[in-house]
């Protein structure tokens, strides 16, 4: 083996090497997005989007622009006020599809997230919540971070109705 093919060989070895360190740090920023909203650390939270980041949480959030909206629409789901009120929820993101080019990346997830809702007639419910992030990322230099996220709702449903025998969104009433 020639200098010239063992040279080529460590610059693919650390291209893939690069490439994989990047899928794992999108990976844990995802983790890290899901942990943070469900401890109620907000700021960690925003700070897992870059400070121009925009987004949509349809119906909860038609549409956000920055790290303050993002915060307040934090706030709005979880203040004492704001019915109906999402009172516990835990984030299981599962089955990423990340494309990395260069500085820039895309992302798929789905999500799966069991919750407590309090409802505005201040019935306290175990729901269910399923959907899909589609995700563009930003490589900054604090990392990986969330420029444009949009967030499907697949489902959202009682517990124990199940998703077949009641309508989507019925807890919003």
């Amino acid at each position: 083996m020639s200098a010239n093919d063992l040279e080529a060989r460590l610059v693919a070895v650390e291209a893939k090497l690069a490439h994989h360190s990047d899928l794992e740090a999108i990976r844990d920023l995802m983790y890290e997005y899901g942990f943070a909203f469900d401890e109620d650390r907000f700021d960690d939270f925003a700070n897992c989007f870059t400070e121009n980041a925009t987004g949509r949480y349809h119906p909860f959030a038609p549409g956000f622009s920055g790290r303050q909206e993002i915060l307040d629409f934090c706030h709005r789901l979880r203040d004492e006020d704001s019915l109906p009120r999402l009172e516990m929820v835990i984030h299981y993101t599962v089955s990423p599809i990340i494309e990395i080019d260069g500085d820039s990346a895309s992302g798929r997830w789905n999500w799966i997230a069991p919750c407590t809702v309090k409802r505005a007639n201040e019935d306290r419910v175990a729901a269910w919540q399923f959907g899909r992030y589609d995700v563009q990322y930003a490589r900054t230099s604090d990392g990986w971070k969330i420029q444009h996220q949009t967030t499907a709702y697949f489902e959202v449903f009682e517990h124990l109705e199940g998703w077949v025998r009641q309508p989507m969104m019925s807890l919003l009433s």
